[in-house]
This record gives structure tokens, C-alpha cells and sequence, in this order.
């Protein structure tokens, strides 16, 4: 089988780019290594994660689940170690399906709740 000669979305450049991003000193620096580098590839990685996993939210659209996972990924992504020897793409997409499912079990908790103090009120 033939390999695929498309670049992947998130590959040795994007690698580069989180490691300018976590030590840039100033925000323009920050700023140009995100919107150069990372925007694109990583708001690809939260929408892939979503549609793969079908962890999509009840109570958010489709938009509101992707910005806020990407937001919290960008909370996080400043723990990531390269020194580590572990990939960027990896770390990254763990902590968006981490996420994502813990704010699902969440909703389901939640609405298991309202579910059981709806019926509570009714005996």
C-alpha cells in the first residue's frame, strides 16, 4: 500500500511551533507562533477528536463544544514538558478527549439529578 504523500495537519512544524509558543516571552511572539503554525492545525485535532468519538454535548452546538474544548486546551497546553521526549499531537489530543468526556459525564450526571429531583417532587 502506498503511502500517502498529503501532509499531515499536525507534523514536524507544528511540533516546532508548541515549543516557540511554550517559550516566547512576549505575546506577539506567542501570538504569531499560534495564528502562523498552530490555529489551524489545532482547531482540525479538537473537530477530528469531537466527530471520531461522537462526544458531542446536549447542551452546546456543535461550535460552542469545539471553542470551549480549544480554549481549555490552550489553558492547559503550557503543562506540556518536550523535554519529556513525548509528542505535542499527542498531549494535545489527550487532554481535548479527556475533557470533553469528563464535561459529558458531567451533563449526565447532572441531568440524572434533575431527572431524580423532578421525580422526588412529583411522589
Amino acid at each position: 500500500m502506498p503511502k500517502s504523500k498529503k501532509k499531515p495537519y499536525f507534523g514536524q512544524e507544528q511540533e516546532a511551533a508548541v515549543r516557540v509558543f511554550l517559550t516566547a516571552s512576549t505575546y506577539t511572539e506567542k501570538h504569531k507562533a499560534y495564528n502562523d503554525h498552530l490555529r489551524a492545525p489545532l482547531n482540525k485535532m479538537v473537530e477530528s477528536i469531537i466527530r471520531k468519538y461522537k462526544l458531542y454535548r446536549d447542551d452546546m452546538s456543535f461550535i460552542n463544544t469545539h471553542n470551549d474544548t480549544l480554549s481549555f486546551l490552550i489553558t492547559k497546553c503550557d503543562k506540556f514538558k518536550p523535554e519529556k521526549g513525548k509528542k505535542a499531537y499527542s498531549y494535545f489530543g489527550t487532554i481535548c478527549k479527556n475533557y470533553l468526556l469528563g464535561q459529558l459525564i458531567k451533563d449526565s450526571k447532572t441531568n440524572t439529578q434533575e431527572i431524580r429531583d423532578q421525580y422526588n417532587q412529583l411522589l
